[in-house]
């Protein structure tokens, strides 16, 4: 992530490093960094060594074209949150990415997510067939997502073209507190009489 944090400043709207402003050997030896920490972490996300081995190309391909607007489109394609419906089946995410009511910058996020399920949502899902929705929640993020985005899509990474996409992220963690802080800011403003085991399910993120 700190690798991240630091390649963040450097890089313009559309990803690219302008190399006449920035240093680039700086930016190469912070790539370097992230394809190690990839490296690293490909035990704890063994099911997506595919993803891995390409998202380590596609990163290495935006170091060789002189680390111009770079390109996620093969290592998103293998990114398959969506086939590992297991609760706690964790990911690692790497791309160039705008967030939803947050950043609008193509820049370079990365992010530890894992699948979130329960018998009670497996009974939703087999009544209400939606097979690209995937309810993750978020582990670790870079701080692109430290905004109010509580979604994972990716036709908002940066590709050369246009994929077909077989999911769509949902953090149930952010969208549970939602409904949680704007249900204690009308409870303060109206002041009504709630039923006692309503107070625990506003104020515990973990019991909601």
């Amino acid at each position: 992530m700190n690798a991240v944090e630091k390649l963040l400043p450097m890089q313009a709207k559309d990803g690219s490093i302008d190399t006449t402003i920035h240093e680039a050997a700086e930016a190469i030896e912070l790539v370097a960094h992230i394809l190690d920490a990839v490296q690293e972490l490909n035990p704890r996300c063994a099911h997506r060594h595919t993803y891995f081995a390409q998202l380590k190309i596609d990163l290495q391909k935006w170091v060789s074209a002189g680390l111009d607007i770079p390109d996620y489109f093969d290592s998103l394609e293998l990114f398959r949150p969506d086939q590992q419906r297991k609760d706690g089946v964790e990911h690692l995410a790497i791309c160039s990415i705008h967030t939803q009511n947050g950043y609008p910058n193509r820049n370079v996020e990365a992010m530890i997510i894992k699948t979130f399920s329960s018998e009670w949502l497996a009974q939703q899902e087999s009544v209400f067939n939606n097979s690209a929705f995937v309810p993750i929640e978020f582990v670790a993020f870079s701080k692109g997502y430290d905004t109010h985005s509580a979604v994972f899509f990716p036709e908002t990474a940066a590709t050369r073209e246009t994929a077909v996409f077989y999911w769509g992220g949902i953090f149930c963690d952010r969208e549970e507190a939602r409904p949680r802080l704007v249900s204690k800011s009308a409870a303060n403003t109206l002041g009504p009489s709630l039923p006692p085991d309503v107070d625990p399910l506003l104020n515990d993120q973990e019991l909601a």
